[in-house]
């Protein structure tokens, strides 16, 4: 017994694990990819992705919570109205908008899976995803009321018909097409609006990074001009014994450091700007100011 609780325990912290994991990469490396920065360069742990997935977990985790609570209304609202005398009508009238709103919804999910601009360019992200995750189980919703209101009930034709052996394969095959397709639209909106957030994160970052500390770099060699970016200001060093730094850089400040390797961007850093990558060893030295040199 004691096995089971705990397999029952560790697979659901398993889950969430992977999911902050996940949601931490997509965020992540999309922020990055603003800067024109490969995920795979900055070496992050497993920790560090976890904990930029905490970031964006919330509001899908608040939205899944809102779409559970009003599912969970409307149904307890049908199931209310079928139980009153004379309700069947208002029940049916509430499965047939149910039934068109979810055929609506499969046709938007569809013409974005068909026309992937359409899924790559929406605003906000994750409508075609959503739609083809509520819309198959708003329709399926809606078709099971109507089918329960059916004259004869059960033992109409049409009950006897849902009841029928190859009714029930089907209906089995049309559920877990239709839990497949709640499960792998969730998991793809999330997605995008993992991806959406990472990028409003980096459009920020960009927006404020003359208000981060400025860097003042050294270096034992020069930088290539082309490389710096603009804004960025170069200054000979006197030579004095045992300094091996002939060169200092200002207007840079720094976007990340991991791996020994040292990201740079100019304060004025414009999209396309690209991002200034050095190792960090005894060939730089790094110094943080307050506010503009």
């Amino acid at each position: 017994m004691r096995l089971r609780e705990l397999a029952g325990y560790i697979a659901p912290t398993t889950l969430i694990g992977t999911l902050l994991l996940y949601f931490g990469y997509a965020g992540t490396r999309a922020r990055f990819e603003y800067f024109g920065v490969s995920l795979d360069l900055l070496d992050m742990s497993t920790q560090d992705l976890s904990l930029q997935g905490l970031e964006v977990v919330y509001v899908p985790a608040v939205l899944v919570a809102l779409l559970a609570l009003a599912a969970i209304v409307a149904h307890a609202a049908v199931s209310w109205t079928l139980s009153r005398p004379g309700g069947e009508f208002l029940a049916l009238v509430a499965a047939g908008l149910a039934a068109l709103i979810g055929l609506l919804l499969l046709a938007r999910g569809l013409l974005g899976v068909l026309q992937p601009d359409i899924a790559r360019e929406e605003d906000p992200p994750g409508q075609t995803p959503l739609a083809l995750a509520i819309g198959p189980a708003l329709l399926t919703y809606g078709i099971r009321i109507a089918l329960r209101l059916a004259p004869g009930g059960a033992d109409g034709a049409i009950g006897r018909w849902y009841a029928s052996r190859p009714v029930r394969t089907l209906r089995l095959g049309a559920l877990t097409a239709v839990a497949a397709l709640a499960v792998g639209g969730s998991f793809w909106a999330a997605d995008s609006f993992a991806r959406a957030y990472g990028t409003g994160r980096a459009f920020e970052d960009a927006r404020h990074l003359s208000e981060r500390p400025a860097v003042v770099l050294d270096t034992v060699r020069p930088l290539p001009a082309r490389e710096t970016g603009p804004g960025v200001t170069e200054r000979r060093l006197e030579r004095r014994a045992g300094d091996p730094y002939r060169f200092r850089y200002g207007g840079l400040r720094l976007l990340a450091e991991s791996g020994d390797r040292l990201f740079l961007v100019p304060a004025q850093w414009r999209r396309g700007s690209g991002t200034l990558v050095l190792p960090y060893d005894d060939t730089v030295r790094l110094r943080l100011v307050p506010g503009p040199p």
